[in-house]
């Protein structure tokens, strides 16, 4: 009877200790989760305090998606980002900003690899001087036509990237979301390889979705400034056409004075 009731007491034991250590795990998984929440509101608050500050100055383009392109760098973990902007035809994309190492979306010749893997600014020279045409089957041209954007937590059989033999240039994990102003197509704002080796998530899409969202407004936002201050360059700078010479001939007539006759 002892021994029986010693047993029970032990499994009891045992089971709240299970029990305890469950409820410390979920309490830890709780904690880093609201940690990382905090952490995604302070980006936001940041990429809109920093887009405040470059209105308030001269609107740069550039220094928006850099500012963009960095918040979104940081909340994510990624290795490298892009921002591609559809060309005024809307016939193509064009590389507007990168950072990192962002692996390119065309095939490349196999001697350009090496260089691009150790040298981020050639990375960039060879990424701007390859548009990619849209519409057309390559996954970010893809991507600018979905309304949520595409997340790929395990990238590396998908056959809509080029098959690099740079480790550096395969894509483990791709993210990207489209860049919209209410109906107006702007471009596409992508991420590849997390720097932990993880694989981006769902939280990771709506994060930047909420970035996406503030610089698609910025940009917009940005040209509409520009092309105001464009014009009113041109006021300024306009002259009144010369008074015709018809007008400028004409003269008035003489005046005419009374005087006394002689005496």
């Amino acid at each position: 009877m002892m021994l029986f009731i010693t047993t029970v007491l032990i499994a009891l034991v045992a089971y709240l200790a299970w029990q305890l250590f469950l409820s410390k795990k979920e309490n830890d998984a709780q904690k880093l989760q609201f940690t990382k929440l905090q952490e995604e509101k302070k980006v936001v608050f940041d990429l809109l305090h920093d887009l405040g500050e470059a209105f308030s100055e001269e609107i740069d383009q550039n220094q928006l998606l850099h500012i963009i392109l960095s918040s979104t760098l940081r909340v994510t973990g990624a290795r490298g980002a892009i921002v591609y902007l559809l060309n005024p035809n809307q016939t193509q994309l064009e590389v507007s900003s990168v950072i990192g190492l962002f692996p390119p979306p065309v095939s490349l010749p196999i001697e350009a690899e090496s260089k691009i893997a150790t040298r981020e600014e050639y990375l960039e020279t060879v990424l701007r001087s390859e548009p990619i045409p849209y519409p057309s089957d390559n996954i970010l041209a893809q991507t600018l036509n979905t309304e949520d954007g595409l997340l790929l937590p395990q990238a590396h059989s998908d056959p809509r990237f080029p098959n690099f033999h740079e480790p550096a240039l395969q894509v483990g994990s791709f993210l990207a979301v489209p860049l919209r102003y209410r109906s107006e197509k702007l471009g596409i704002l992508a991420l590849s390889n997390n720097r932990s080796g993880a694989s981006f998530n769902p939280d990771d899409l709506e994060i930047v979705r909420s970035i996406a969202y503030q610089a698609s407004f910025s940009l917009h936002n940005a040209r509409v400034f520009n092309q105001l201050a464009e014009n009113n360059v041109s006021t300024a700078t306009w002259t009144p056409p010369a008074k015709s010479s018809a007008s400028s001939s004409r003269k008035s007539a003489p005046a005419w004075t009374a005087t006394k006759s002689p005496p």
